[in-house]
This record gives C-alpha cells, structure tokens and sequence, in this order.
C-alpha cells in the first residue's frame, strides 16, 4: 500500500470517526483526549471572552520602538575570521541582557578604508546608542550585564557620550587593564581607542565623524582626540567592566594569507602615525 492510498484511508477513517462516532476512536482506541472546552479549563463565558480580548491586544500592539527601548545597535565589521567572530557573537548573546540588536556587517568585499565603512553604518542606524565593537573582543558575563553599566554611566554623567570597558592588551594606558577594579567611572584624560565603546548617536553631530583619509588604523584614536577638545563633551572608563581583546587578533589572522602582510600592515602604521601626528600637531603617538 502506498502513501497516498494509506493517507486516503486515514482521511476516511478521521472523517467518518468525528462525523458519525464523536470522535470515539480518537478518544478510546488512540487513547487522545478530545479538545477541551472553555467550561473544561474552567473559564465562565465572561472569563473566556475577557481572555480572547486581552489576546486580541496582545496581537495589535504596535512593535516598540528602538528609541521607545532605548536599544543599542553593536556594529562589528565580519572580515576573514569566522571562529573569532563566532566566539565574539556567543559571548555578546549569552552576556548581554539589555535591549540591542547586532550588525554583523560583512566587510570581505569591502574596503580596508574602516572610516568610510563605519561613517555609513553610523548615519544608517534607528538606534540612540551604538556600540562599536571589533570581532576580537569578548565582553564578560556580570549583574548588571556589561551593556547595562555602560548605559547608566549617561544617567549619572550628563557630559558623557562615550562610555568605554577596560580592555585587555591595548596601546592606550588609561583602557589597558588585567582586571577589572570596583571602582566609579572615570573621566578620560588621554586618547583612546574604541574597539569596544558605546556612543550616543548624537555626539557625531558634536564631534564630527571618522576621519576617512585613514585606514585601518588611527581613525578612532584621532576621533577621540577631537571628542576630548570638544566644550560639554566626555567619555568616560568603567573599571569594573573587563574585555578581553586579542589585539589586532582578527586583521593578523587574515593577513597571514598574503605574502606581503607584514610589510603593508607596517606601511599602514607609519601612514597613520603621520597623519595623527598632523592633525593633532603632534599630541602624541597612537
């Protein structure tokens, strides 16, 4: 006996037990309870119509929105390191409990010009708050979550429009740590770095956005510089965030694949120095 014809017979017999027998071979021979009633679950019939109502809504409500939740969006730039980038999302969906949405933004057929990237995926969001986050970064598992200390940092400090964790194995001293300290925020006094920081979307029109004559590297140290000389604006180190960074983990691991990696990667550096050192007339290294 093939399919179709057991399907038939199957059809027949359903039709012919509800229509004829009260769904008695269901009930006795299958062994399956019949569906309950609302009398069965115990509900009036106000009680049930109040319930179907209440369902009603449930289903008209509008979707809220980002800004009604006050969401984050995490932007981080997928380049050639799947497991580094699998691991990043893991540890940003297990650790994270306030609102967000990530953008994992594909950037193989792309550009290595990161400011241009970044400066279109900035203007694009819905999003009050963005994180920029680089793959290679791991945020850790705490009560509150990591996302939610950073966001109440702009409550207690009307000044801030940044907000960074420290971070393990960075260039920039004030960020750098090997764990983390219980400590209140604090107000950052020298550049940094942001592979890992959450921004209010507004400080761009404040600050301007990425300088786009950089690369890969130097775009967001020399953002910071002009965010630091910016009246009424701040960003601010939580110590009691720690996380993990493999420093330049995800471009080293993608660049092993070229034969000249090193030697542009050290042409890159010296570029960017250079042109830090112009704009900002010498303030420091980066």
């Amino acid at each position: 006996m093939n399919y179709a014809t057991k399907k038939k017979i199957r059809s027949f017999l359903k039709n012919l037990d509800e229509k004829y027998l009260d769904s008695f071979i269901k009930r006795k021979i299958i062994g399956r309870t019949a569906r309950k009633t609302p009398q069965d679950l115990g509900f009036s019939s106000e009680e049930w119509k109040q319930a179907k109502q209440e369902l009603i809504g449930q289903i008209n409500l509008p979707i809220p929105s980002d800004r009604d939740v006050r969401r984050v969006e995490i932007i981080i730039l997928k380049y050639k390191s799947p497991e580094m980038e699998a691991k990043c999302m893991q540890h940003l969906i297990e650790n994270t409990q306030w609102p967000f949405k990530i953008n994992l933004f594909d950037n193989r057929p792309g550009t290595k010009n990161m400011s241009k990237i970044l400066n279109k995926l900035f203007r694009e969001t819905t999003c009050d708050y963005l994180v920029i986050m680089d793959s290679d970064c791991f945020v850790p598992k705490l009560e509150p979550c990591w996302l939610t200390r950073c966001m109440e940092t702009f409550e207690k400090y009307p000044d801030c429009y940044v907000v960074s964790p420290a971070i393990t194995r960075i260039g920039c001293p004030q960020q750098r740590a090997g764990a983390p300290r219980n400590s209140k925020p604090e107000k950052f006094i020298e550049v940094f770095a942001n592979p890992c920081s959450l921004h209010r979307k507004d400080v761009f029109e404040k600050v301007g956005y990425y300088d786009e004559n950089f690369l890969i590297y130097g775009s967001d140290v020399e953002w910071s510089y002009r965010l630091l000389h910016t009246p009424g604006c701040s960003a601010y180190l939580r110590p009691d965030i720690l996380v993990d960074h493999i420093h330049h983990g995800s471009a080293s691991k993608a660049g092993k694949e070229e034969v000249q990696f090193s030697k542009i990667k050290l042409v890159e550096k010296e570029y960017a120095k250079e042109l830090f050192d112009q704009k900002t007339k010498g303030y420091n290294s980066i």
